[in-house]
């Protein structure tokens, strides 16, 4: 079972204590007394642990006395779509094409619910998986961010157009800019890789290509930074429209 860490992404999970299954707390850590408590109340079990069985259990020592047994519900392109419209949102995603490093993974999903996408879509091959270390990245932002895996991009893309959702994808080469171009409507965000940017099938797929114009001596953003800039510059242009 996904295992997660960290304070802020254990906090966030409790606000959906259905797909808790246990947490594990530090011994000793006082102030972490509260949100074991809470925990209990909301039905969880909770272990308390050794600093080495902890640290053993994550894999990491960055865990700031706190780790969850989470169980993710399976999300789908269709359903991601379907429930923003239900809602009667404009759907609004972000799809990674093949993003490798997980903090990048991270701060992407962390941006994307703060702009109040609705999902993400990402590669089950040659790409980060979700695992404990981009949740923490992602300061909690994925127990409230749908995550679809799907097996190919370029379809994933297609499937996106079929539901009438515009795909746009985020490339140096792209003649307009994100300030030119319409960031409204249904609407998702294709961004690259980190060194290779949008593979050419994924930018074949996409609806359109955007850019971000630079006026530095640095040629390019990381994969993260394009993608909060271009997302809080959708999200500008959609509140403008009240959407």
């Amino acid at each position: 079972m996904p295992l997660i860490y960290g304070y802020r992404p254990v906090r966030e999970a409790l606000r959906r204590p259905a797909d808790l299954r246990r947490v594990y707390v530090l011994r000793g850590r006082r102030s972490l007394s509260k949100l074991a408590d809470e925990a209990r109340r909301r039905g969880v079990e909770v272990s308390v642990l050794e600093a080495a069985e902890l640290e053993r259990l994550c894999g990491d020592t960055r865990h700031q006395g706190l780790a969850a047994e989470v169980e993710r519900r399976a999300a789908t392109i269709a359903g991601i779509v379907s429930e923003a419209r239900e809602r009667d949102e404009e759907p609004f995603l972000v799809v990674c094409d093949h993003l490798e490093d997980p903090h990048n993974l991270g701060a992407v999903l962390r941006s994307a619910e703060a702009v109040g996408c609705h999902g993400a879509v990402i590669p089950s091959r040659r790409a980060a998986p979700v695992t404990g270390t981009v949740v923490r990245a992602a300061a909690g932002a994925t127990a409230h961010l749908p995550v679809a895996v799907v097996g190919n991009v370029s379809q994933a893309l297609r499937e996106l157009i079929e539901l009438e959702v515009w795909c746009a994808g985020l490339t140096g080469e792209a003649e307009q800019t994100i300030y030119e171009a319409a960031l409204t409507g249904p609407l998702a965000l294709v961004v690259g890789a980190e060194d290779k940017g949008l593979g050419h099938a994924t930018a074949k797929s996409c609806d359109y290509l955007v850019r971000i114009p630079l006026y530095g001596r640095v040629a390019s953003l990381n994969a993260s930074a394009a993608f909060a800039v271009a997302a809080f510059e959708a999200l500008r242009q959609r509140r403008a429209l009240g959407r």
